[in-house]
Protein backbone atom coordinates (compact mmCIF):
# COMPACT_ATOMS: atom_id res chain seq x y z
CA UNK A 1 0.00 0.00 0.00
CA UNK A 2 2.88 2.36 0.74
CA UNK A 3 4.32 1.76 -2.75
CA UNK A 4 0.90 2.49 -4.22
CA UNK A 5 0.79 5.79 -2.34
CA UNK A 6 4.36 6.64 -3.48
CA UNK A 7 3.50 5.94 -7.13
CA UNK A 8 0.37 8.09 -6.83
CA UNK A 9 2.14 11.17 -5.41
CA UNK A 10 5.02 10.86 -7.94
CA UNK A 11 2.49 10.71 -10.79
CA UNK A 12 0.70 13.70 -9.28
CA UNK A 13 4.08 15.53 -9.19
CA UNK A 14 4.61 14.83 -12.91
CA UNK A 15 1.12 16.17 -13.70
CA UNK A 16 1.86 19.31 -11.67
CA UNK A 17 5.15 19.87 -13.53
CA UNK A 18 3.43 19.31 -16.91
CA UNK A 19 0.68 21.79 -16.09
CA UNK A 20 2.95 24.74 -16.95
CA UNK A 21 2.11 26.51 -13.67
CA UNK A 22 4.89 28.62 -12.14
CA UNK A 23 4.59 27.43 -8.51
CA UNK A 24 7.08 30.06 -7.34
CA UNK A 25 4.95 32.91 -8.67
CA UNK A 26 1.34 31.76 -8.80
CA UNK A 27 -0.57 34.32 -10.90
CA UNK A 28 -4.23 34.66 -12.01
CA UNK A 29 -3.20 33.85 -15.57
CA UNK A 30 -2.65 30.23 -14.49
CA UNK A 31 -6.30 29.87 -13.48
CA UNK A 32 -7.33 27.53 -16.29
CA UNK A 33 -4.22 25.38 -15.85
CA UNK A 34 -4.81 25.36 -12.07
CA UNK A 35 -8.41 24.19 -12.44
CA UNK A 36 -7.43 21.52 -15.00
CA UNK A 37 -4.73 20.20 -12.65
CA UNK A 38 -7.17 20.19 -9.75
CA UNK A 39 -9.55 18.05 -11.80
CA UNK A 40 -6.78 15.63 -12.83
CA UNK A 41 -5.58 15.25 -9.25
CA UNK A 42 -9.14 14.68 -8.07
CA UNK A 43 -9.50 11.89 -10.67
CA UNK A 44 -6.23 10.37 -9.50
CA UNK A 45 -7.35 10.62 -5.86
CA UNK A 46 -10.54 8.71 -6.68
CA UNK A 47 -8.85 6.05 -8.79
CA UNK A 48 -6.10 5.31 -6.28
CA UNK A 49 -8.51 5.72 -3.32
CA UNK A 50 -6.53 8.40 -1.50
CA UNK A 51 -7.75 10.37 1.48
CA UNK A 52 -6.35 13.64 0.18
CA UNK A 53 -3.81 15.33 -2.14
CA UNK A 54 -2.32 18.79 -1.51
CA UNK A 55 0.55 21.06 -2.61
CA UNK A 56 2.61 23.19 -0.19
CA UNK A 57 5.31 25.78 -0.96
CA UNK A 58 8.78 25.59 0.66
CA UNK A 59 7.65 28.56 2.78
CA UNK A 60 4.81 26.38 4.17
CA UNK A 61 2.06 28.20 2.24
CA UNK A 62 -0.82 26.03 1.05
CA UNK A 63 -1.03 26.18 -2.76
CA UNK A 64 -3.68 23.53 -3.52
CA UNK A 65 -5.88 21.07 -1.60
CA UNK A 66 -8.25 18.53 -3.18
CA UNK A 67 -10.56 17.73 -0.26
CA UNK A 68 -11.73 19.87 2.62
CA UNK A 69 -11.51 23.59 3.28
CA UNK A 70 -8.35 25.38 2.10
CA UNK A 71 -5.69 25.69 4.76
CA UNK A 72 -3.69 28.93 4.60
CA UNK A 73 -0.82 27.37 6.55
CA UNK A 74 0.64 24.50 4.50
CA UNK A 75 2.67 23.21 7.39
CA UNK A 76 -0.54 22.00 9.06
CA UNK A 77 -0.94 19.47 6.23
CA UNK A 78 2.51 17.95 6.60
CA UNK A 79 3.12 15.16 9.09
CA UNK A 80 6.92 15.07 8.99
CA UNK A 81 9.56 17.05 10.91
CA UNK A 82 11.57 19.90 9.33
CA UNK A 83 14.57 17.66 8.73
CA UNK A 84 12.50 15.33 6.52
CA UNK A 85 10.96 18.33 4.72
CA UNK A 86 14.51 19.28 3.70
CA UNK A 87 15.00 15.75 2.34
CA UNK A 88 11.92 16.22 0.15
CA UNK A 89 13.20 19.59 -1.10
CA UNK A 90 16.49 17.87 -1.87
CA UNK A 91 14.63 15.56 -4.28
CA UNK A 92 13.66 12.47 -2.20
CA UNK A 93 10.25 10.89 -1.75
CA UNK A 94 9.46 10.50 1.98
CA UNK A 95 6.83 8.20 3.59
CA UNK A 96 5.56 8.66 7.15
CA UNK A 97 4.96 5.87 9.68
CA UNK A 98 1.38 4.81 10.49
CA UNK A 99 -0.62 7.42 12.40
CA UNK A 100 -4.23 8.04 13.42
CA UNK A 101 -6.26 11.19 13.41
CA UNK A 102 -7.62 12.21 16.79
CA UNK A 103 -8.69 9.46 19.14
CA UNK A 104 -10.27 7.24 16.52
CA UNK A 105 -8.97 3.68 16.19
CA UNK A 106 -11.12 2.93 13.19
CA UNK A 107 -8.70 4.44 10.70
CA UNK A 108 -4.96 4.35 10.26
CA UNK A 109 -3.09 6.61 7.83
CA UNK A 110 0.21 6.93 6.06
CA UNK A 111 1.37 9.98 4.06
CA UNK A 112 3.91 10.37 1.26
CA UNK A 113 5.64 13.54 0.04
CA UNK A 114 7.65 14.24 -3.14
CA UNK A 115 9.00 17.47 -4.72
CA UNK A 116 7.63 19.43 -7.67
CA UNK A 117 10.58 20.73 -9.72
CA UNK A 118 10.91 23.56 -12.23
CA UNK A 119 12.61 23.32 -15.63
CA UNK A 120 16.05 23.76 -14.00
CA UNK A 121 15.49 20.82 -11.65
CA UNK A 122 14.96 22.95 -8.54
CA UNK A 123 12.29 21.89 -6.02
CA UNK A 124 9.69 24.71 -5.98
CA UNK A 125 6.88 22.93 -4.08
CA UNK A 126 5.97 19.77 -2.15
CA UNK A 127 3.06 17.53 -3.15
CA UNK A 128 1.70 15.21 -0.48
CA UNK A 129 -0.94 12.52 -0.26
CA UNK A 130 -2.71 10.74 2.60
CA UNK A 131 -4.03 7.17 2.48
CA UNK A 132 -6.37 5.42 4.98
CA UNK A 133 -5.09 1.88 5.09
CA UNK A 134 -7.83 0.84 7.49
CA UNK A 135 -5.66 -2.08 8.64
CA UNK A 136 -6.12 -1.37 12.35
CA UNK A 137 -9.87 -0.71 12.04
CA UNK A 138 -10.34 -3.94 10.17
CA UNK A 139 -8.51 -5.88 12.90
CA UNK A 140 -10.37 -4.10 15.78
CA UNK A 141 -13.80 -4.13 14.17
CA UNK A 142 -14.03 -7.79 13.30
CA UNK A 143 -14.96 -10.38 15.92
CA UNK A 144 -13.70 -13.87 16.25
CA UNK A 145 -16.94 -15.00 14.62
CA UNK A 146 -15.83 -13.78 11.21
CA UNK A 147 -12.34 -15.27 11.35
CA UNK A 148 -13.45 -18.33 9.47
CA UNK A 149 -15.10 -16.18 6.79
CA UNK A 150 -11.96 -14.06 6.56
CA UNK A 151 -9.80 -17.13 6.06
CA UNK A 152 -12.14 -18.49 3.41
CA UNK A 153 -12.07 -15.24 1.50
CA UNK A 154 -8.33 -14.70 1.89
CA UNK A 155 -7.55 -16.36 -1.38
CA UNK A 156 -10.13 -14.22 -3.18
CA UNK A 157 -8.67 -11.10 -1.55
CA UNK A 158 -5.20 -12.09 -2.67
CA UNK A 159 -6.40 -12.54 -6.26
CA UNK A 160 -8.21 -9.21 -6.06
CA UNK A 161 -5.07 -7.50 -4.72
CA UNK A 162 -2.94 -8.89 -7.54
CA UNK A 163 -5.52 -7.79 -10.07
CA UNK A 164 -5.78 -4.33 -8.52
CA UNK A 165 -2.00 -4.01 -8.46
CA UNK A 166 -1.79 -4.99 -12.10
CA UNK A 167 -4.65 -2.61 -12.96
CA UNK A 168 -3.50 0.43 -11.01
CA UNK A 169 -0.03 0.13 -9.57
CA UNK A 170 1.75 -1.33 -12.58
CA UNK A 171 0.49 1.26 -15.12
CA UNK A 172 1.34 4.05 -12.70
CA UNK A 173 4.78 2.58 -12.13
CA UNK A 174 5.24 2.34 -15.92
CA UNK A 175 4.24 5.98 -16.33
CA UNK A 176 6.62 7.04 -13.58
CA UNK A 177 9.50 5.14 -15.18
CA UNK A 178 8.63 6.57 -18.60
CA UNK A 179 8.51 10.06 -17.11
CA UNK A 180 11.98 9.53 -15.60
CA UNK A 181 13.32 8.42 -18.99
CA UNK A 182 11.77 11.45 -20.67
CA UNK A 183 13.30 13.71 -18.02
CA UNK A 184 16.71 12.23 -18.87
CA UNK A 185 16.19 12.91 -22.59
CA UNK A 186 15.41 9.32 -23.60
CA UNK A 187 12.32 9.35 -25.81
CA UNK A 188 12.58 5.73 -26.97
CA UNK A 189 10.17 4.49 -24.32
CA UNK A 190 6.52 3.42 -24.32
CA UNK A 191 4.08 3.26 -21.43
CA UNK A 192 2.22 -0.09 -21.26
CA UNK A 193 -1.53 0.09 -20.58
CA UNK A 194 -3.98 -2.73 -19.89
CA UNK A 195 -7.37 -1.05 -19.69
CA UNK A 196 -9.55 1.63 -21.19
CA UNK A 197 -10.27 3.46 -17.96
CA UNK A 198 -8.69 6.74 -16.80
CA UNK A 199 -5.34 5.07 -16.16
CA UNK A 200 -5.32 3.56 -19.64
CA UNK A 201 -6.33 6.91 -21.15
CA UNK A 202 -3.51 8.61 -19.23
CA UNK A 203 -1.01 5.99 -20.44
CA UNK A 204 -2.19 6.41 -24.04
CA UNK A 205 -1.88 10.19 -23.67
CA UNK A 206 1.69 9.82 -22.43
CA UNK A 207 2.51 7.54 -25.36
CA UNK A 208 1.09 10.09 -27.79
CA UNK A 209 3.10 12.81 -26.08
CA UNK A 210 6.29 10.72 -26.30
CA UNK A 211 5.63 10.05 -29.98
CA UNK A 212 5.09 13.77 -30.65
CA UNK A 213 8.29 14.66 -28.78
CA UNK A 214 10.19 11.95 -30.66
CA UNK A 215 8.91 13.23 -34.02
CA UNK A 216 9.67 16.84 -33.09
CA UNK A 217 13.15 15.84 -31.94
CA UNK A 218 13.75 14.02 -35.25
CA UNK A 219 12.63 17.06 -37.24
CA UNK A 220 14.81 19.38 -35.16
CA UNK A 221 17.82 17.11 -35.71
CA UNK A 222 17.15 16.99 -39.47
CA UNK A 223 16.76 20.77 -39.58
CA UNK A 224 19.93 21.26 -37.53
CA UNK A 225 21.90 18.87 -39.75
CA UNK A 226 20.57 20.63 -42.85
CA UNK A 227 21.48 24.07 -41.47
CA UNK A 228 24.97 22.88 -40.52
CA UNK A 229 25.46 21.35 -43.98
CA UNK A 230 24.16 24.51 -45.70
CA UNK A 231 26.44 26.69 -43.58
CA UNK A 232 29.43 24.44 -44.30
CA UNK A 233 28.66 24.48 -48.05
CA UNK A 234 28.20 28.25 -47.97
CA UNK A 235 31.56 28.75 -46.25
CA UNK A 236 33.23 26.38 -48.73
CA UNK A 237 31.71 28.29 -51.66
CA UNK A 238 33.03 31.56 -50.22
CA UNK A 239 36.52 30.08 -49.78
CA UNK A 240 36.47 28.57 -53.28
CA UNK A 241 35.42 31.87 -54.80
CA UNK A 242 38.14 33.92 -53.10
CA UNK A 243 41.04 35.06 -55.28
CA UNK A 244 43.31 35.22 -52.25
CA UNK A 245 44.71 32.04 -50.76
CA UNK A 246 43.41 31.13 -47.30
CA UNK A 247 44.99 28.56 -44.95
CA UNK A 248 43.84 27.97 -41.37
CA UNK A 249 45.83 26.17 -38.67
CA UNK A 250 45.00 24.93 -35.18
CA UNK A 251 46.78 25.90 -31.98
CA UNK A 252 49.51 23.33 -32.70
CA UNK A 253 50.23 24.90 -36.10
CA UNK A 254 48.68 22.04 -38.13
CA UNK A 255 46.76 22.92 -41.31
CA UNK A 256 42.99 22.47 -40.91
CA UNK A 257 41.58 24.03 -44.10
CA UNK A 258 42.82 25.53 -47.35
CA UNK A 259 41.07 26.95 -50.39
CA UNK A 260 41.87 26.26 -54.08
CA UNK A 261 43.67 29.61 -54.50
CA UNK A 262 46.19 28.72 -51.78
CA UNK A 263 46.77 25.30 -53.35
CA UNK A 264 47.32 26.95 -56.74
CA UNK A 265 49.70 29.63 -55.42
CA UNK A 266 51.95 27.08 -53.72
CA UNK A 267 51.54 24.48 -56.49
CA UNK A 268 50.44 21.81 -54.00
CA UNK A 269 47.79 19.13 -53.58
CA UNK A 270 45.11 19.62 -50.90
CA UNK A 271 45.65 16.13 -49.51
CA UNK A 272 49.36 16.90 -49.11
CA UNK A 273 48.91 19.71 -46.58
CA UNK A 274 45.77 19.01 -44.51
CA UNK A 275 46.82 17.88 -41.04
CA UNK A 276 50.48 18.73 -41.56
CA UNK A 277 52.41 21.46 -39.71
CA UNK A 278 52.33 24.68 -41.72
CA UNK A 279 56.14 24.79 -41.88
CA UNK A 280 56.17 21.36 -43.49
CA UNK A 281 53.23 22.09 -45.78
CA UNK A 282 54.95 25.08 -47.43
CA UNK A 283 58.52 23.90 -46.95
CA UNK A 284 59.14 24.47 -50.68
CA UNK A 285 59.11 28.19 -49.85
CA UNK A 286 61.50 28.34 -46.84
CA UNK A 287 61.44 32.14 -46.45
CA UNK A 288 57.66 32.19 -46.08
CA UNK A 289 57.65 29.05 -43.90
CA UNK A 290 60.06 30.71 -41.44
CA UNK A 291 58.04 33.95 -41.24
CA UNK A 292 54.77 32.09 -40.69
CA UNK A 293 56.33 29.65 -38.22
CA UNK A 294 57.88 32.45 -36.16
CA UNK A 295 54.61 34.41 -36.26
CA UNK A 296 52.62 31.44 -34.92
CA UNK A 297 55.12 30.51 -32.21
CA UNK A 298 55.52 34.08 -30.93
CA UNK A 299 52.02 35.34 -31.87
CA UNK A 300 53.52 38.04 -34.06
CA UNK A 301 50.46 38.92 -36.12
CA UNK A 302 50.90 41.15 -39.17
CA UNK A 303 48.98 42.58 -42.13
CA UNK A 304 49.92 43.23 -45.77
CA UNK A 305 53.54 42.16 -45.53
CA UNK A 306 55.09 41.81 -48.97
CA UNK A 307 57.87 39.27 -49.38
CA UNK A 308 59.77 37.70 -52.27
CA UNK A 309 60.08 33.90 -52.09
CA UNK A 310 61.91 31.34 -54.18
CA UNK A 311 60.18 28.06 -54.92
CA UNK A 312 61.07 24.89 -56.80
CA UNK A 313 59.40 26.14 -59.98
CA UNK A 314 59.27 29.93 -59.80
CA UNK A 315 60.00 33.08 -57.86
CA UNK A 316 56.98 34.80 -56.37
CA UNK A 317 56.13 38.13 -54.80
CA UNK A 318 53.51 37.46 -52.13
CA UNK A 319 51.43 39.73 -49.96
CA UNK A 320 50.64 37.87 -46.73
CA UNK A 321 48.56 38.50 -43.61
CA UNK A 322 48.58 36.39 -40.42
CA UNK A 323 45.74 36.87 -37.93
CA UNK A 324 44.44 34.93 -34.90
CA UNK A 325 41.35 32.73 -35.39
CA UNK A 326 38.83 32.96 -32.54
CA UNK A 327 35.59 31.11 -31.80
CA UNK A 328 32.23 32.76 -31.07
CA UNK A 329 33.18 33.24 -27.42
CA UNK A 330 36.43 35.01 -28.27
CA UNK A 331 38.80 32.16 -27.40
CA UNK A 332 41.67 31.59 -29.84
CA UNK A 333 41.38 28.26 -31.66
CA UNK A 334 44.10 28.78 -34.26
CA UNK A 335 45.34 31.23 -36.85
CA UNK A 336 44.45 32.25 -40.39
CA UNK A 337 46.93 32.94 -43.20
CA UNK A 338 45.84 35.07 -46.18
CA UNK A 339 48.11 35.01 -49.24
CA UNK A 340 47.93 37.08 -52.44
CA UNK A 341 50.19 36.45 -55.43
CA UNK A 342 51.14 39.95 -56.62
CA UNK A 343 53.98 38.78 -58.90
CA UNK A 344 52.17 39.70 -62.13
CA UNK A 345 50.90 42.94 -60.61
CA UNK A 346 54.41 44.05 -59.68
CA UNK A 347 55.67 43.00 -63.12
CA UNK A 348 52.91 45.08 -64.70
CA UNK A 349 53.84 48.04 -62.52
CA UNK A 350 57.47 47.60 -63.57
CA UNK A 351 56.37 47.41 -67.20
CA UNK A 352 54.42 50.64 -66.85
CA UNK A 353 57.41 52.36 -65.26
CA UNK A 354 59.62 51.08 -68.07
CA UNK A 355 57.16 52.39 -70.67
CA UNK A 356 57.11 55.78 -69.02
CA UNK A 357 60.89 55.78 -68.89
CA UNK A 358 61.16 54.69 -72.52
CA UNK A 359 58.70 57.34 -73.60
CA UNK A 360 60.75 60.04 -71.88
CA UNK A 361 64.03 58.70 -73.28
CA UNK A 362 62.50 58.34 -76.73
CA UNK A 363 61.32 61.92 -76.76
CA UNK A 364 64.75 63.09 -75.66
CA UNK A 365 66.48 60.84 -78.19
CA UNK A 366 64.33 62.14 -81.03
CA UNK A 367 65.32 65.71 -80.23
CA UNK A 368 69.02 64.89 -79.95
CA UNK A 369 69.02 62.82 -83.16
CA UNK A 370 67.33 65.62 -85.04
CA UNK A 371 69.82 68.17 -83.81
CA UNK A 372 72.80 65.94 -84.69
CA UNK A 373 71.55 64.80 -88.10
CA UNK A 374 71.44 68.30 -89.63
CA UNK A 375 75.11 69.17 -88.99
CA UNK A 376 76.10 65.58 -89.80
CA UNK A 377 74.51 65.92 -93.24
CA UNK A 378 76.43 69.11 -93.74
CA UNK A 379 79.71 67.41 -92.71
CA UNK A 380 79.01 64.59 -95.17
CA UNK A 381 78.36 67.13 -97.94
CA UNK A 382 81.55 69.06 -97.22
CA UNK A 383 83.50 65.80 -97.04
CA UNK A 384 82.32 64.97 -100.57
CA UNK A 385 83.55 68.31 -101.86
CA UNK A 386 86.88 67.78 -100.07
CA UNK A 387 87.29 64.32 -101.63
CA UNK A 388 86.85 65.72 -105.15
CA UNK A 389 89.48 68.42 -104.53
CA UNK A 390 92.04 66.05 -103.04
CA UNK A 391 91.41 63.06 -105.27
CA UNK A 392 95.05 62.99 -106.40
CA UNK A 393 96.44 62.70 -102.85
CA UNK A 394 96.28 59.05 -101.60
CA UNK A 395 96.72 60.00 -97.97
CA UNK A 396 93.85 62.46 -98.07
CA UNK A 397 91.66 59.90 -99.86
CA UNK A 398 92.36 57.31 -97.13
CA UNK A 399 91.65 59.86 -94.39
CA UNK A 400 88.44 60.94 -96.06
CA UNK A 401 87.35 57.29 -96.31
CA UNK A 402 87.81 56.81 -92.57
CA UNK A 403 85.82 59.96 -91.88
CA UNK A 404 83.10 58.67 -94.21
CA UNK A 405 82.99 55.37 -92.29
CA UNK A 406 82.58 57.13 -88.97
CA UNK A 407 79.84 59.30 -90.44
CA UNK A 408 78.05 56.13 -91.60
CA UNK A 409 78.27 54.69 -88.07
CA UNK A 410 76.85 57.90 -86.67
CA UNK A 411 74.03 57.73 -89.21
CA UNK A 412 73.30 54.13 -88.21
CA UNK A 413 73.17 55.11 -84.53
CA UNK A 414 70.89 58.02 -85.35
CA UNK A 415 68.62 55.73 -87.36
CA UNK A 416 68.37 53.40 -84.34
CA UNK A 417 67.63 56.37 -82.10
CA UNK A 418 64.90 57.60 -84.42
CA UNK A 419 63.40 54.14 -84.87
CA UNK A 420 63.28 53.75 -81.09
CA UNK A 421 62.00 57.27 -80.43
CA UNK A 422 59.33 57.25 -83.14
CA UNK A 423 57.64 53.83 -83.14
CA UNK A 424 55.86 52.87 -86.31
CA UNK A 425 52.14 51.93 -85.89
CA UNK A 426 51.47 48.21 -86.16
CA UNK A 427 50.26 46.88 -89.51
CA UNK A 428 48.69 43.57 -88.60
CA UNK A 429 47.96 40.86 -91.15
CA UNK A 430 47.42 37.12 -91.08
CA UNK A 431 50.66 35.23 -91.63
CA UNK A 432 52.47 32.07 -90.60
CA UNK A 433 54.75 32.80 -87.65
CA UNK A 434 57.25 30.23 -88.99
CA UNK A 435 57.62 32.40 -92.12
CA UNK A 436 58.46 35.42 -89.94
CA UNK A 437 61.15 33.39 -88.16
CA UNK A 438 62.52 32.20 -91.54
CA UNK A 439 62.93 35.83 -92.63
CA UNK A 440 64.67 36.72 -89.33
CA UNK A 441 67.10 33.82 -89.80
CA UNK A 442 67.76 34.90 -93.39
CA UNK A 443 68.83 38.46 -92.48
CA UNK A 444 71.05 37.15 -89.66
CA UNK A 445 72.58 34.33 -91.72
CA UNK A 446 75.96 36.08 -91.92
CA UNK A 447 76.30 36.29 -88.11
CA UNK A 448 75.08 32.70 -87.68
CA UNK A 449 77.51 31.30 -90.25
CA UNK A 450 80.38 33.41 -88.95
CA UNK A 451 79.87 32.01 -85.42
CA UNK A 452 79.36 28.44 -86.73
CA UNK A 453 76.03 28.11 -84.93
CA UNK A 454 73.71 25.13 -85.46
CA UNK A 455 70.05 26.19 -85.79
CA UNK A 456 67.34 23.84 -84.48
CA UNK A 457 63.61 24.40 -85.05
CA UNK A 458 60.90 22.96 -82.75
CA UNK A 459 57.12 23.27 -83.12
CA UNK A 460 54.04 21.35 -81.98
CA UNK A 461 52.88 20.60 -85.50
CA UNK A 462 50.13 23.23 -85.46
CA UNK A 463 49.93 25.71 -88.33
CA UNK A 464 50.30 29.00 -86.49
CA UNK A 465 48.58 31.60 -88.64
CA UNK A 466 48.46 34.71 -86.49
CA UNK A 467 47.46 38.35 -86.85
CA UNK A 468 50.70 40.33 -86.31
CA UNK A 469 52.98 42.96 -87.81
CA UNK A 470 55.43 40.60 -89.52
CA UNK A 471 58.12 43.17 -90.28
CA UNK A 472 58.38 44.43 -86.71
CA UNK A 473 58.36 40.92 -85.22
CA UNK A 474 61.01 39.91 -87.76
CA UNK A 475 63.14 42.79 -86.56
CA UNK A 476 62.63 41.75 -82.89
CA UNK A 477 63.46 38.08 -83.58
CA UNK A 478 66.51 39.05 -85.67
CA UNK A 479 67.88 41.22 -82.86
CA UNK A 480 67.65 38.33 -80.32
CA UNK A 481 69.11 35.82 -82.83
CA UNK A 482 72.00 38.19 -83.67
CA UNK A 483 72.83 38.68 -79.98
CA UNK A 484 72.71 34.92 -79.40
CA UNK A 485 75.06 34.22 -82.31
CA UNK A 486 77.52 36.88 -81.15
CA UNK A 487 77.48 35.50 -77.57
CA UNK A 488 78.52 32.03 -78.85
CA UNK A 489 81.16 33.29 -81.31
CA UNK A 490 84.26 32.47 -79.26
CA UNK A 491 83.02 29.38 -77.42
CA UNK A 492 84.76 25.99 -77.43
CA UNK A 493 81.61 23.94 -76.67
CA UNK A 494 78.76 23.14 -79.03
CA UNK A 495 77.01 26.21 -80.38
CA UNK A 496 73.29 25.68 -80.84
CA UNK A 497 70.38 28.05 -81.40
CA UNK A 498 66.93 26.55 -80.72
CA UNK A 499 63.71 28.27 -81.83
CA UNK A 500 60.46 26.73 -80.55
CA UNK A 501 56.90 27.83 -81.33
CA UNK A 502 53.45 26.74 -80.18
CA UNK A 503 50.13 27.84 -78.74
CA UNK A 504 49.80 28.79 -75.07
CA UNK A 505 46.00 28.94 -75.41
CA UNK A 506 43.34 29.44 -78.07
CA UNK A 507 44.05 33.19 -78.02
CA UNK A 508 47.84 33.31 -77.55
CA UNK A 509 51.06 31.74 -78.84
CA UNK A 510 54.73 31.72 -77.86
CA UNK A 511 58.17 31.87 -79.45
CA UNK A 512 61.17 30.61 -77.44
CA UNK A 513 64.69 31.45 -78.61
CA UNK A 514 67.42 29.59 -76.68
CA UNK A 515 71.21 29.54 -77.04
CA UNK A 516 74.00 27.57 -75.43
CA UNK A 517 76.10 30.66 -74.77
CA UNK A 518 77.76 31.73 -71.51
CA UNK A 519 74.60 33.39 -70.23
CA UNK A 520 73.92 36.90 -68.93
CA UNK A 521 75.27 38.15 -65.63
CA UNK A 522 72.44 37.89 -63.09
CA UNK A 523 72.77 41.54 -62.07
CA UNK A 524 72.19 42.69 -65.67
CA UNK A 525 69.01 40.65 -66.33
CA UNK A 526 66.59 43.22 -64.77
CA UNK A 527 68.26 45.99 -66.88
CA UNK A 528 68.66 44.41 -70.32
CA UNK A 529 65.48 45.96 -71.70
CA UNK A 530 66.40 49.46 -70.52
CA UNK A 531 67.73 51.83 -73.23
CA UNK A 532 71.50 52.33 -73.42
CA UNK A 533 72.19 49.23 -71.28
CA UNK A 534 74.73 47.02 -73.07
CA UNK A 535 77.72 44.80 -72.36
CA UNK A 536 79.15 45.24 -75.90
CA UNK A 537 81.96 47.68 -76.47
CA UNK A 538 80.39 49.01 -79.67
CA UNK A 539 76.68 48.57 -78.81
CA UNK A 540 74.09 51.32 -78.34
CA UNK A 541 71.93 49.43 -75.84
CA UNK A 542 68.80 50.05 -77.92
CA UNK A 543 68.36 46.62 -79.53
CA UNK A 544 66.61 44.78 -76.69
CA UNK A 545 64.77 47.94 -75.66
CA UNK A 546 63.36 47.97 -79.23
CA UNK A 547 62.49 44.25 -78.93
CA UNK A 548 60.64 44.87 -75.67
CA UNK A 549 58.67 47.76 -77.16
CA UNK A 550 57.62 45.73 -80.22
CA UNK A 551 56.43 42.86 -77.98
CA UNK A 552 54.49 45.23 -75.72
CA UNK A 553 52.92 46.92 -78.76
CA UNK A 554 51.61 43.49 -79.74
CA UNK A 555 50.09 43.11 -76.25
CA UNK A 556 52.61 40.46 -75.25
CA UNK A 557 55.25 39.74 -72.66
CA UNK A 558 58.89 38.72 -72.81
CA UNK A 559 60.68 36.71 -70.12
CA UNK A 560 64.41 35.94 -69.81
CA UNK A 561 65.97 32.97 -68.04
CA UNK A 562 69.76 32.77 -68.11
CA UNK A 563 72.43 30.58 -66.60
CA UNK A 564 75.78 28.96 -67.28
CA UNK A 565 74.15 26.63 -69.85
CA UNK A 566 72.69 29.44 -71.94
CA UNK A 567 69.91 31.98 -72.22
CA UNK A 568 66.23 31.62 -73.20
CA UNK A 569 63.98 34.45 -74.36
CA UNK A 570 60.27 33.51 -74.15
CA UNK A 571 57.95 35.79 -76.09
CA UNK A 572 54.20 35.29 -75.57
CA UNK A 573 51.81 37.22 -77.80
CA UNK A 574 48.06 37.58 -78.09
CA UNK A 575 46.53 36.43 -81.38
CA UNK A 576 44.11 39.24 -82.23
CA UNK A 577 41.46 38.23 -84.80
Amino acid sequence: MAQRLIDAVELASIQAMKSGIDWENLQPRYRESYEALQKDLNDLLIVVDLENLYIVSPQMRSLLKIRGMPSPVGGQLLRIPDSRIQEVLAGKTVVTPLYRKGDSWTSLYISAYTPIKNSQGKAVAIIGGDMDIRAKSMLMGYQWTVIIVLISTLSLSLIWSIWLSAKVTMPIQGMVEAANHIGQGNFNVEVPFYSKDEIGYLAQTMNDMIQDIRERDRRIQELTQSMIADLRNYNELILKGMINGVITVDLDGNVTTSNPSAIKIFNLEKADIIGKPIKEAISSYPELAKIIGDGLEQELWFENREISVSGPHDNLILQVMLTPLNDHEGYQIGACLFVSDVTKLRALEEQIRRKEKLAAIGELSAGIAHEIRNPLNSIELFLGLLQRKTKDDPKNIELAGKIQGEISKLNQILNEFLAFARPVPLRRELMNIERVIDDALFITKAEIDSAHVEVQRVNDGIYLEVNVDGKQLQRAFANIIRNAAQSMENMDKQRRLTIATGRSSMASFYVKISDTGPGIDEKFIPLIFDPFTTTKSNGTGLGLAMVNRIVEDHGGTIQVVSGKDGTTFTIELLDYR
